[in-house]
């Protein structure tokens, strides 16, 4: 049984920024500590994923349209994905950012 692409991509993008992250964790003084933030960020993301995809299944098997969370046409399709995949890539720095900045004050 294989994992539909967007499953298998998201590991991968997980194993990348966590092996970015380890790299920096191990430059603080507690590298242990730091590394525990980018855990408990990836976890969360996994969480929260899981979560909001439960909430799409309900939606479209209570729905009778197919999709019923199209806000716009199929004419939008291209800049939607250029638009999501610029979006996934600014949050993932962001968030990647900002756990880095905090773990070193709060391993310290």
């Amino acid at each position: 049984i294989y994992l539909p692409t967007a499953a298998t991509l998201m590991i991968v993008v997980g194993a990348a920024v966590g092996w970015f992250y380890d790299k920096q964790a191990d430059r603080t003084a507690r590298p242990e500590a730091a590394k525990q933030f980018g855990v408990l960020l990836a976890s969360g993301l996994i969480v929260g994923e899981g979560i909001i995809q439960v909430v799409i299944s309900v939606i479209k098997s209570l729905s009778v349209s197919p999709a019923p969370l199209a806000l716009v046409g199929s004419g939008f399709q291209t800049a939607g994905i250029i638009l999501g995949g610029v979006t996934f890539v600014a949050l993932t720095f962001l968030l990647y950012r900002w756990v880095l900045r905090m773990s070193p004050a709060r391993a310290a």
